[in-house]
């Protein structure tokens, strides 16, 4: 147990951690906050250390780890186009692929373009929002995710958040 705890043990056990939890996610989501420091880190250092997680968390609203999903139909169906395609039916045949990017929900001009609604203020880095846990990921929205609520469970989000803060 001793080792496993020690320095010898420490990559091992982070390796473990990674192949459980996402390597990709929580790798990707780790290094865009180590870009993020070090593009101007006399800027965005002082913002890390004022509130690690938020910073973490706008990295990953502007820039996710998964930007979307793809997802399986086994029977066929059709759907009205909401915003896609308003006033259209939507036929998907049985045994198709959808795609899913649901990374612009993240960019909504309602939650996060201010007062007047612009896609400038929704893209710009803003770590002291009021409002990131409306972030969504492939997991769902933030909040639940947060609460471990979610319909999909991230079992890296802790881990990413962990090692953020620990730096």
């Amino acid at each position: 147990a001793d080792k496993v705890r020690g320095p010898d043990g420490f990559l091992s056990g982070m390796a473990d951690q990674f192949l459980f939890s996402g390597a990709n996610g929580v790798g990707f989501s780790t290094i865009r906050v180590l870009d993020k420091l070090y593009s101007n880190p006399t800027k965005y250092v002082p913002l890390f250390e004022k509130n690690a997680q938020n910073f973490m968390l706008e990295v990953q609203r502007l820039d996710p780890a998964v930007h979307g999903l793809n997802h399986y139909e086994k029977d066929a169906f059709t759907t009205d186009g909401g915003s896609f395609a308003p006033g259209k039916k939507l036929h998907f045949p049985k045994e198709s692929f959808r795609g899913m990017m649901i990374y612009p929900a993240s960019l909504d001009l309602d939650t996060f373009g201010g007062p007047t609604k612009s896609i400038a203020r929704a893209l710009e880095f803003d770590p002291d929002r009021p409002n990131l846990d409306k972030t969504v990921n492939f997991a769902g929205p933030l909040s639940k995710v947060q609460q471990g609520t979610a319909p999909r469970g991230c079992p890296g989000y802790g881990l990413s958040m962990s090692l953020i803060e620990d730096f």
